[in-house]
C-alpha cells in the first residue's frame, strides 16, 4: 500500500467527515420533523408520525444489509487489482430492483400489521396509517440510495454520499416547510415531503456515479456480472446481516411499543429523547463507515499491518468523539427539546430522563465502530450472533426493569449497546489472529 493510502488519522477523517455531514442531516431530518409536527395542538399527531416513521424504518433498516454488504465487498474489491469493484454496484442495483417490486404489493398488509403491533389509540393510527401509504412511495428510491452510498464508502468516494444525502434530505426539509407550516398538510406533508427528496436523491445519485465507461463495461461482461458465483457469496453474507439487522430492529420496535403502553405522552417523550440517539448515532456512523473502507481495502489487499492501523485510528477516533457527544448534550439537551416540542408535558418527562440520554454516546460508541469492522471484513456470521446475544439481554432487562416505567426502556437499551460491544469485541483478536497470515486475509469474503 502506498504511502499515499496509508491509514492515518488524517486518512480517517477525510473519509470520515464528509460521511459525519452526510449523515448528520437524517436525524436534522428527523429534528425538523418533530419540531414541524411537535408544535401542532396536539400529541397525536407526534405520535402518529413517531409510528409511521418506525414502520418505513422497519422495512429501511432491514433491507439495510444493501449498504453493508455492498461497502464490504466493494472495499474488499477495490484493495484487490485482480477484482471489478463495480460489478458490486450492479449486483446492488439488481437486488434493490428485485426486493422493490416485491415490497411494494406487500407495503400495505405489512403496514396493517405493524399499526396493529402498536395497539394505539384510533385517531393516532389513522394519522399513521396515512403517513405510511404515502411513504410506500419512497421503498424504491431508499434502496438504491442504500446500494449508491454503500458502494461509494467501499471505493472511498464519501464527498459523494454527502452530495446524494443533502439533496435528499435538505430538499425534505424545505418541503417540510412548506407542505406542513405554509400549506398546512399535516402528517401528510410530512410524508410527501419524505418521498419526493428520495426520489430526487435517487436520481442525483445514479447520475453523478454511473458513466459511460462504466455501462460499456458492464454491457461487455454480461453474463460473467450476473453468473451464479458472486450472487452465493451476496447471499450468504446478506442472509446473516438481514438477521442481525431483524434483531436490531426489534429492540428498537419494543422500545416504541413499550412507549406506546405507557401513553400517548411518553410515546411522544420518546420521539422526541430519540432524536439525540440518531443524532450522535449517524455522526459516529461516519467512524464506523471509514473503518468499512478501510478494513475493506486492508484485507482486500492482505496488508495486515495496515489492517491493525486501521482499526486502532477508527477506534481513537469513535471515542473521541462519543464524549464530546456527552459534553454537548450536557449544554444544549434542554433547549433542543424546547426547539422539537412546545408541549409542556411532554418538555417535562423528557427532561426528567435527560441522565439516560448523557451516557448513551460512550455506551454506544464501541458498537458502532466494531459493526463498521466487521462490515469491512464481511463478518456477517459473527454480527448476527452479538446482536442475537445482545437482543436476548435486552428482552431480559426490558422484562425485569418495567416497575421502571420509560426509565427501564432506556436502561435496557443501554444493556444492549453495551452486549452489542462485549460481544464483537470478544470477537475481534480472533479476527487479528486470522489476519496475520496474509493468504487468510485476502480469499475469503465469508467465513468458511
Amino acid at each position: 500500500m502506498s504511502a499515499v493510502n496509508e491509514p492515518s488519522h488524517g486518512r480517517v477523517l477525510r473519509l470520515a467527515v464528509p460521511l459525519i455531514i452526510s449523515n448528520v442531516s437524517v436525524p436534522l431530518l428527523g429534528l425538523v420533523d418533530t419540531a414541524v409536527i411537535g408544535h401542532l395542538d396536539d400529541a397525536r399527531y407526534l405520535a402518529a408520525v413517531a409510528i409511521g416513521s418506525m414502520l418505513f424504518s422497519v422495512v429501511v433498516w432491514g433491507l439495510g444489509f444493501l449498504k453493508m454488504s455492498t461497502s464490504g465487498l466493494t472495499a474488499q474489491a477495490f484493495g484487490d487489482p485482480e477484482r471489478q469493484s463495480s460489478d458490486h454496484l450492479l449486483h446492488g442495483l439488481m437486488m434493490a430492483a428485485l426486493l422493490s417490486l416485491i415490497l411494494m404489493p406487500l407495503s400495505q398488509p405489512l403496514w396493517a400489521a405493524g399499526l396493529w403491533f402498536f395497539q394505539s389509540a384510533p385517531e393516532v393510527e389513522s394519522l399513521a396509517q396515512q403517513y405510511v401509504a404515502i411513504r410506500s412511495w419512497a421503498i424504491a428510491p431508499t434502496l438504491c440510495n442504500l446500494v449508491l452510498v454503500g458502494w461509494l464508502i467501499g471505493v472511498q468516494r464519501t464527498t459523494l454520499p454527502l452530495v446524494i444525502l443533502l439533496v435528499a434530505n435538505g430538499l425534505n426539509i424545505v418541503l417540510d416547510l412548506l407542505l406542513v407550516v405554509i400549506w398546512d398538510l399535516g402528517v401528510a406533508g410530512v410524508a410527501w415531503a419524505s418521498v419526493i427528496g428520495e426520489w430526487v436523491a435517487c436520481l442525483t445519485g445514479l447520475f453523478l456515479v454511473l458513466d459511460r465507461a462504466m455501462l460499456s463495461r458492464w454491457k461487455h461482461r454480461g453474463r460473467k456480472i450476473i453468473s451464479s458465483a458472486p450472487w452465493k457469496t451476496i447471499v450468504s453474507l446478506n442472509r446473516d446481516i438481514l438477521i442481525r439487522t431483524l434483531l436490531l430492529i426489534a429492540v428498537f420496535m419494543a422500545m416504541t411499543w413499550q412507549s406506546a403502553r405507557l401513553g400517548v405522552t411518553l410515546l411522544a417523550t420518546h420521539a422526541v429523547l430519540m432524536n439525540f440517539q440518531h443524532l450522535m448515532a449517524y455522526s459516529l456512523d461516519g467512524f464506523a463507515h471509514a473503518a468499512e473502507a478501510l478494513v475493506g481495502r486492508s484485507i482486500g489487499q492482505g496488508a495486515v499491518d495496515s489492517l491493525r492501523r486501521s482499526i486502532r485510528l477508527t477506534a481513537i477516533w469513535s471515542a473521541g468523539v462519543a464524549v464530546l457527544f456527552s459534553l454537548l448534550y450536557l449544554i444544549i439537551a434542554e433547549p433542543l427539546i424546547a426547539l422539537m416540542t412546545g408541549l409542556p408535558e411532554v418538555r417535562a418527562e423528557a427532561a426528567s430522563l435527560l441522565p439516560w440520554i448523557l451516557m448513551t454516546p460512550v455506551v454506544s460508541c464501541w458498537s458502532f465502530w466494531l459493526d463498521g469492522v466487521f462490515v469491512g471484513a464481511t463478518r456477517g456470521r459473527l454480527m448476527r450472533q452479538g446482536m442475537l446475544i445482545s437482543a436476548l439481554g435486552f428482552g431480559v432487562c426490558l422484562w425485569i426493569s418495567q416497575p421502571m416505567g420509560y426509565a427501564g426502556v432506556w436502561l435496557s437499551f443501554l444493556v444492549f449497546m453495551a452486549l452489542r460491544a462485549l460481544t464483537l469485541g470478544r470477537w475481534l483478536p480472533g479476527l487479528l489472529l486470522v489476519a496475520t497470515d496474509a493468504r487468510s486475509v485476502r480469499p475469503p469474503l465469508t467465513e468458511r
